[in-house]
């Protein structure tokens, strides 16, 4: 027995040993393998003290300890990643109030703040290494790491603090992603049995309403860090053909922490999936330590019917905000789906039911000790109750031989008990599915957007609705026209009372608390990279205290001034509109690819077949984006981009003075009504050019400069304007 554990470890030591200068991690949100999908990673041979420790051994030791049926054990071991710096420079001649540092420079280098030393940015990998294995013929690992700029040890918060946990010299502040995920098979006359373990993070997908991850819409002018391994005209034809960004692999997964056991091949046909842990609304596994414990549990059982597949989903979180146990939280939601694969038409549906039941009350007496505040906003006095209610969506693909031309159809009903920040599905109806108590409506709640204008093709709670999409390419043009309607299920936040707010004593701004009234929130697409660096991961910002900024997009949130229940009772409704145009042709025998895209957007009072487009609409968003992409020469591509939108409000939305401040309630701060005031009134514009210089064939230079500019004729406090600058140098191995 020892000398079989002997035989075992040592060749895993030595085979460490030899790569022991390879270390570093991953940021959960970069999410890039560092080569191309499909592409193997670069392997290398055993060092030479493990080949000389494998010739020592006798025949017998070989047989018993390097030969494992035909494979021999640390062969197969790969070694891939890239280095990126990436430095962007942006200088703002006019700087929205309310931004981060309000700085009219800002240097960064792969996200840390020159000018301010602050980690404030978006952690850009400098250096990512994926080290991935098989020591055996039935298990194998992964470890992934991602070097970020600063090497410094010290890293600071926005107010100039050090990070607690990372102020050594000794951290060098290398971000752990994955850190030893290990996955162990066997083969078995039953079935196929895999189990994954391991962090920081494990990426899973299960079922639309129960673990996926939403993929909006990003332009193909920005760089990001999980561009493949690729020509960079190879980027822009494949944007051609498939409509959208080329993503790792793992973008539409949910990441998770703990352990995932995988059932495959089983009799009958069945297949099953069963994940327990974490997931980032959970919390991390220190919860235990702050006394917030909360856990997922989450599975699948499937069969394959020939052609057809049939499965079974549940996903559960379940819970303490508070040590003492008094405060329990409830997640839970059940589904059935269904593939059904006809020859011309193509069916997913799935249906199910969810709650989210706390379990204990929130009183303003015990509010300070489960969310570290005084109560001010009036969905938290008490705890949510929102027992069994059903969901379903449904989406259908025609061929052109079943409708003549290809189709897409989608309809889908999630109720507002339908809570789940881990799925396709945004939540616009519950601000406690969160992982940290205190963030609960707080500046730190990025989590509910309520009264949101969704893509299309994107599923919200509380909200109802389908959409008709038609894709397809006549000649060298591809053309998608698509269109949605939805309407909420319930008008929720009808009512609310001045004392519940504690608002401060301000006649600008309501202190971002539009999210708690009846409110909408739409999407700013026009230089959505640039302004969602204004602030990083926060609500409450800009001069209004109603922008919403999360990772590469920004949100605002307007309130409507429609007062008491009897004033709002009705249901909003929403449209969409979308039409993008892309053609390839040959310019001077060179690849030339144009891409025009446009969206329509709004939110009125009733539900509507079609959007409305006059000014009884809460809201009217449009946006346009134009893209070209040129082959000069087979190593350079020129890039040319431009954006365009407008936002409209209508005088039942929050009103601006003359002198541009909020018309709020004097004694309250809650936005009214008023026969002068002025609703929004928005254009914002952006211009870019670009190059890229593919000089090696796995490395590039690649530059961009963009000119942006934003402003609201009647709320004039929400105005800016600058140019960008960034250059990326990019190598894989």
């Amino acid at each position: 027995m020892k000398k079989s554990l002997i035989h075992i470890l040592l060749p895993m030591f030595f085979a460490f040993s030899a790569q022991a200068a390879f270390t570093g991690t991953q940021d959960s949100l970069i999410g890039a393998n560092g080569r191309s999908a499909g592409k193997p990673a670069k392997t290398f041979q055993p060092s030479a003290l493990l080949k000389k420790y494998f010739a020592s051994l006798t025949t017998a030791d070989k047989k018993d300890t390097i030969k494992v049926g035909k494979y021999t054990p640390f062969t197969n071991m790969g070694l891939s990643g890239y280095v990126r710096p990436y430095i962007q420079y942006r200088t703002m001649d006019a700087v929205r109030p309310g931004m981060i540092a309000n700085a009219k420079q800002d240097l960064a280098i792969n996200g840390y703040q020159i000018n301010n030393q602050q980690a404030a940015g978006y952690q850009e990998p400098f250096l990512l290494l994926r080290l991935e294995g098989k020591p055996t013929s039935k298990t194998s690992f992964k470890i992934e790491y991602a070097f970020d700029n600063q090497l410094d040890g010290i890293a600071k918060t926005f107010n100039n603090t050090p990070i607690d946990g990372i102020v050594t010299p000794y951290s060098r502040r290398v971000s752990i992603y994955r850190l030893l995920q290990f996955q162990a098979n066997t083969v078995t006359k039953f079935g196929t049995f895999n189990i994954i373990a391991g962090g920081g993070v494990n990426w899973y997908r299960l079922s639309p309403l129960t673990l996926w991850n939403y993929e909006y819409r990003d332009d193909m002018f920005e760089r990001y860090p999980w561009e493949p391994e690729n020509q960079a005209m190879t980027r822009y034809n494949s944007f051609y053909a498939v409509q959208n960004v080329a993503r790792d692999a793992r973008w539409g997964n949910t990441g998770t922490q703990g352990f995932i056991l995988e059932a495959k091949n089983l009799p009958m046909g069945f297949n099953a999936v069963l994940l327990y842990g974490k997931t980032d609304n959970s919390g991390g596994f220190q919860t235990y330590l702050n006394g917030t414990p909360k856990n997922m549990l989450s599975g699948r059982i499937g069969k394959s019917l020939g052609a057809h597949v049939v499965g079974g989903n549940y996903f559960s979180q379940f819970g303490y905000f508070d040590g003492t146990g008094e405060y329990k939280i409830d997640q839970d939601i059940i589904t059935a789906d269904a593939r059904i694969n006809l020859s011309h038409v193509k069916i997913f549906a799935e249906l199910g039911a969810g709650q989210y039941v706390e379990k204990g009350k929130l009183t303003s007496g015990n509010y300070f000790t489960y969310f570290g505040r005084a109560t001010s906003k009036p969905d938290t006095t008490v705890s949510f109750q929102n027992n069994w209610a059903p969901t379903g969506s449904i989406q259908i693909d025609f061929d052109k031989d079943a409708t003549f031309i290809p189709l897409q159809f989608q309809a889908y009903y999630v109720s507002k008990s339908v809570v789940n920040i881990n799925s396709q599905t945004l939540n616009t109806a519950n601000s406690h599915a969160q992982g940290t108590p205190a963030n609960v409506n707080s500046p730190y709640d990025v989590t509910t957007i309520r009264g949101a204008v969704t893509d299309i093709g994107q599923m919200a709670n509380n909200r109802m609705g389908a959409s008709l999409k038609h894709e397809n390419t006549y000649g060298k043009f591809k053309i998608m026209v698509a269109t949605s309607a939805t309407q909420e299920i319930e008008n929720l936040y009808k009512t609310y009372t001045s004392a519940a707010y504690n608002m401060p004593n301000t006649s600008v701004a309501y202190a971002g608390y539009a999210q708690s009234f009846n409110s909408i929130s739409f999407q700013h697409r026009a230089n959505q990279f640039t302004r969602s660096r204004f602030g990083y991961y926060q609500n409450n910002l800009g001069p209004y205290n109603r922008v919403i900024d999360l990772y590469r997009r920004s949100f605002e949130t307007i309130a409507v001034t429609d007062s008491g229940a009897a004033g709002m009772n009705y249901r909003k409704g929403y449209n969409s509109l979308d039409f993008n145009v892309k053609y390839k042709f040959s310019f001077f025998k060179k690849d030339f690819i144009i891409s025009n895209y446009y969206n329509y957007a709004s939110v009125q009072d009733h539900a509507s077949a079609i959007p409305v487009f006059d000014n009884s609409a809460f809201l009217r968003y449009f946006y346009t984006e134009f893209n070209a992409f040129y082959a000069v020469h087979p190593k350079l591509t020129v890039l040319a981009f431009f954006s365009f939108e407008r936002a409209l409000g209508n005088n039942r939305t929050a009103l601006a003075k003359a002198d541009g401040t909020l018309i709020v309630d004097p004694a309250t701060g809650i936005p009214v009504a008023d026969a002068n005031g002025k609703p929004i009134d928005q254009t914002g514009h952006g211009y870019g050019i670009g190059l890229d210089y593919d000089f090696a064939s796995r490395a590039g230079l690649y530059f961009r400069h963009r000119w942006f500019d934003h402003k609201d004729v009647n709320f004039t406090l929400d105005h800016f304007y600058g140019q960008e600058t960034s250059v990326e140098f990019k190598i894989f191995f």
